[in-house]
C-alpha cells in the first residue's frame, strides 16, 4: 500500500470542501424554490377557487377547473393528493 502526500491529502480535502459547498448551494437553492412554491400554493388556496353560487349544481367547467385547482394547491399543502383525501 503506498502512503498518501500531503498534497494528497490537501487535494482530496479539497475536492471534498467544494463537494461540500457545492451540495449546500443546491440545499439554500432547493429551500428557495420550496418556500416560492408553497407560497404559491398557498395564494391559489387562500385567494382562488370561487365557484358560482350553485356549484352544488352547476355543470360550468371552469366552476370545476377552479375548485380542482384549489384542492390540489390545499392537498398539497397538507402532504397529500386530492386523491388521498378523498378516500378519508
Amino acid at each position: 500500500m503506498t502512503r498518501a502526500t500531503r498534497a494528497d491529502v490537501d487535494a482530496a480535502y479539497s475536492w471534498g470542501q467544494r463537494a461540500l459547498d457545492e451540495t449546500r448551494r443546491e440545499r439554500d437553492e432547493l429551500r428557495a424554490e420550496n418556500e416560492r412554491l408553497r407560497a404559491a400554493l398557498q395564494r391559489v388556496r387562500d385567494r382562488e377557487g370561487r365557484v358560482c353560487d350553485e356549484y352544488e349544481l352547476c355543470e360550468h367547467r371552469a366552476c370545476a377547473s377552479s375548485y380542482n385547482a384549489w384542492a390540489i394547491a390545499d392537498a398539497a399543502l397538507h402532504g397529500t393528493t386530492p386523491e388521498e383525501t378523498n378516500q378519508s
